[in-house]
């Protein structure tokens, strides 16, 4: 008994040792090194029977580690100063306080391991929390520094509306439309960076719509539509900073298509898409202030794809995309206010249909136009998850198909064209998350496509191009709540990743470039209620980087 006692001391004193030299190891770890030191402890001492001087010496080491007190081996002699501790008795009664003492250092152990993983906690969410720390003043520093730190301006809903910019002299305006119902006007401060919001004009219904700008002479007019059923036109005065509202024009359902403006000869028009079916083109008297309707071109399905206008010669065409199917071309005839003797006969034809180009589903994309020398071109996406380029030939009076390029999901997203040089580009974002470009050949009469670029989200965003120094630049913004800018290499023909700003929300809302002299923006909406304003910084090299 002698023995075992003294190895288990022994063990004890090794054990305690060993956790108090390094923190690190477990409970359960401890149990594995006891069992296997006692073990070999009980070996030793039962073939070498050492003497009771080794046994004291032992006690010595107990005492001096801390596992036996001087308290515990006088508890263990008290009934007798005189006994020696080497009898029976006291083998006995030091059996019973070793155990009790190895059982009290176990159990400090336990509590001083758990002590040490609550210390270590702690010590994680301090640097967790300094970390936070420091990243919001690099950020911070950042916007200070003139670097990548955004600039938000929060509605009270989701905006999926996109920005646009109007610079008017010296002062830079940003306009966007909310689910809260409001068309927003902020004015970005260039010394400071600040964003000045001028009082929101209120409409019946969310805007998804995004608005436009028109200047005319001194004048600054906005417009936007609702899903009131309304189109609403705002007049910007730039001395009081007010939105003065003009009566809006009503249709018979509500308007998701974007307007935009054509101005022909000092007469200026707003052409707009409806759920009711139609095209709505409607003229701004300048000086009634009024908006009137020009004329209207009935679809078979709702149109919330955004018309665009194109001026050949003296021809004027508006193109508008329908949940028919169909991509449709209409002829602006403003004839008759030249000519009163031809009034009759153009009484109903102010809007003459020139043809149609038929998909596979339907077209939420707005078509965008090309002209590149005497050919004119049309690109647009659908839900038959392609992207379609068509030739309007002016002679025949026909949309002819150049070619289609297919993505892996529908198209919502609406095509933008570049040239560069003698190079045609055309991006386009799909649902299958990736952003495309294709180029077009006029020698080969082919789209020829680039390796697409991934995102972890879809891309309902339709992208924007911009070209600096040189250098060319596409935004878009995706589902996984990012805004990507990458860089085509036309050397190379890839897409290389530039840079990669981060929000809270889906963007949906498609990206608006602003070079303001040599400072350049993003601006771009979220589906967290806020508008963000990114400062771009072009870098000497191309490395992504996430802001």
């Amino acid at each position: 008994m002698r023995y075992q006692i003294t190895s288990l001391l022994y063990h004890m004193f090794l054990v305690s040792c060993a956790l108090f030299l390094d923190a690190q190891v477990t409970h359960a770890d401890s149990k594995a090194y006891i069992d296997k030191k006692q073990t070999n402890c009980e070996k030793h001492f039962l073939t070498s029977k050492p003497e009771s001087e080794a046994y004291l010496r032992f006690i010595k080491q107990g005492i001096e580690s801390g596992i036996l007190s001087l308290r515990d081996l006088e508890e263990v002699l008290s009934f007798d100063r005189t006994v020696n501790p080497f009898s029976r008795s006291s083998e006995n009664q030091l059996e019973v306080v070793l155990s009790n003492a190895v059982d009290k250092k176990l159990t400090q152990i336990q509590e001083d391991w758990g002590w040490v993983q609550n210390q270590i906690r702690k010590l994680y969410s301090k640097l967790n929390k300094k970390k936070e720390e420091r990243e919001d003043a690099i950020e911070e520093a950042q916007w200070v520094m003139g670097l990548n730190h955004p600039k938000k301006y929060s509605t009270d809903r989701e905006v999926t509306s996109s920005p646009s910019w109007q610079v008017i002299r010296d002062r830079v305006f940003i306009a966007v439309g909310s689910n809260d119902k409001k068309l927003h006007v902020v004015e970005l401060d260039l010394d400071s960076g600040e964003l000045l919001p001028l009082e929101p004009y209120v409409t019946g219904d969310w805007i998804r719509s995004s608005p436009s700008w028109q200047v005319i002479g001194d004048r600054v007019f906005v417009a936007v539509g609702s899903w009131d059923s309304k189109l609403h036109v705002v007049e910007l005065d730039l001395k009081s900073g007010e939105l003065i509202p003009l009566e809006p024009y009503m249709t018979k359902e509500l308007i998701t298509s974007s307007p935009s403006w054509q101005v022909i000869e000092g007469r200026v028009f707003i052409a707009v898409g409806s759920d009711d079916h139609k095209l709505h083109v409607v003229e701004l008297n300048l000086e009634s202030r009024e908006l009137i309707s020009f004329g209207s071109y009935e679809t078979e399905g709702s149109i919330d794809s955004s018309p665009s206008w194109q001026v050949i010669g003296d021809r004027v065409f508006i193109a508008v995309g329908s949940h028919d199917h169909k991509l449709h071309i209409v002829e602006l005839s403003i004839r008759y206010k030249k000519f009163d003797f031809l009034k009759l006969s153009f009484k109903n034809k102010k809007l003459i249909p020139f043809g149609s180009y038929k998909t596979e589903e339907d077209i939420h994309s707005s078509p965008s136009w090309q002209v590149i020398g005497d050919r004119v071109f049309i690109a647009v996406g659908s839900h038959d998850k392609k992207l379609h380029v068509v030739e309007l030939d002016l002679k025949s009076g026909k949309l002819i198909l150049f070619e289609t390029y297919k993505t892996k999901e529908r198209i919502h997203s609406s095509p933008s064209w570049q040239v560069i040089g003698d190079r045609v580009f055309i991006a386009v974002g799909s649902c299958d998350h990736k952003l495309h470009v294709v180029e077009l050949d006029l020698t080969n009469e082919k789209l020829i496509p680039f390796e697409p670029y991934m995102t972890k989200g879809l891309i309902h965003s339709s992208p924007l191009w911009q070209v600096i120094e040189g250098r060319v630049f596409i935004a878009v913004g995706s589902d996984d709540y990012k805004l990507y800018v990458v860089e085509l290499d036309l050397e190379n023909g890839k897409l290389i990743p530039f840079e990669t700003y981060k929000t809270k929300e889906r963007i949906t809302s498609s990206p608006s470039w602003q070079v303001i002299g040599d400072r350049v923006f993003i601006a771009v909406g979220a589906l967290d209620h806020n508008l963000y304003i990114f400062p771009f910084r072009q870098r000497a090299k191309t490395k992504g980087g996430v802001r």
